[in-house]
């Protein structure tokens, strides 16, 4: 089942709105309530959403306080994402990839997520941190706020028995707070925000001492998850040699944040080089410059904790 909602201001607006404000989740909710009531819970998706920057265009996200229009594109469209799975989406579909023209007002033609030179715009940056942070995660619940704004989000998600929490503001004017949240004391978790530019969301460490932290929130939606989510696996490494350039490309995939090693030793076992780098989200990726070693065979060894993976690699010039 797919659809196409409004995302207009009280239907037939001249600019968009939030998506918590334009009543989208209640016509999303009730297309899920009509697939599990009458088509034995088929699948529901979203095949067309998203804001035009253009300032013409009935569709368009606003300026607001300190945020430009592409800022605000990139809050709504996360929490739109967020709203969707909310209410039981299955599948969110965002138009478009690329402008139109960006210049033009009629809608729909400003709404790409990329630049013209493939590179993201925050709004696209928004979406691929969240999903590098909670790509594996699973909507459970939303809570209501003890204390702090009384319209505040607090979505609970869940990933083998731990939960991690995704708080927003659901307006439109740019609005701050703060909120206590309530974590067991002695744990560790992440505090992390979309940053525009960036792979990865800003990220601070925080322990709770009391069993509550204390979160500035706002209209951007900022994720608390655990530190340690699940024990290292490597089973996911992508190790790609490139001979003309002398360096190999590394990739891990996994809900682990503890450091990867890398160790290059020759065919005698002498170890030439070793690395320890930080893993601050779901995907790792860095690349080993090689250059340096003289030609022969190698054995690249990583690890991540108590899991370790072997490759072989070959410098022939």
């Amino acid at each position: 089942m797919q659809t196409t909602l409004n995302r207009r201001r009280g239907g037939g607006g001249k600019r968009g709105a939030a998506p918590e404000l334009a009543g989208v989740g209640a016509q999303a909710a009730s297309f899920v309530k009509l697939a599990r009531q009458y088509a034995n819970g088929m699948p529901v998706w979203i095949t067309e959403t998203g804001y035009d920057i253009n300032q013409g265009s009935p569709f368009h996200a606003l300026s607001t306080g300190r945020k430009t229009a592409l800022e605000t594109q990139a809050d709504w469209i996360l929490r739109t994402a967020l709203l969707f799975s909310r209410v039981g989406i299955d599948r969110v579909f965002f138009f478009q990839a690329y402008d139109d023209n960006p210049a033009n007002p009629v809608q729909f033609s400003s709404m790409g997520l990329l630049n013209t030179d493939k590179t993201r715009k925050p709004a696209a940056d928004y979406i691929y941190q969240a999903m590098n942070l909670l790509g594996d995660y699973r909507y459970k619940e939303s809570l209501k706020p003890v204390g702090g704004p009384s319209d505040l989000l607090i979505d609970r998600y869940e990933l083998n028995g731990r939960s991690s929490y995704v708080l927003m503001i659901p307006d439109e004017r740019d609005r701050t707070d703060t909120y206590t949240l309530a974590i067991p004391k002695g744990d560790t978790v992440q505090i992390c925000t979309p940053t525009a530019g960036r792979d990865q969301m800003t990220r601070r460490i925080q322990v709770s001492q009391t069993g509550t932290i204390r979160l500035s929130v706002s209209e951007t939606p900022v994720f608390v998850v655990p530190v340690s989510i699940s024990a290292p696996d490597l089973s996911t490494l992508q190790f790609v040699s490139a001979p003309s350039t002398n360096s190999v490309d590394l990739l891990v995939e996994n809900n682990s944040l503890s450091p990867v090693e890398i160790s290059v030793y020759n065919s005698t076992g002498q170890r030439f080089r070793q690395v320890s780098l930080p893993k601050s989200g779901r995907i790792f990726r860095t690349q080993l410059d090689l250059r340096q070693l003289p030609k022969g065979n190698y054995l690249l060894a990583v690890q991540q904790g108590k899991a370790r993976v072997v490759r072989k690699w070959v410098k022939a010039q």
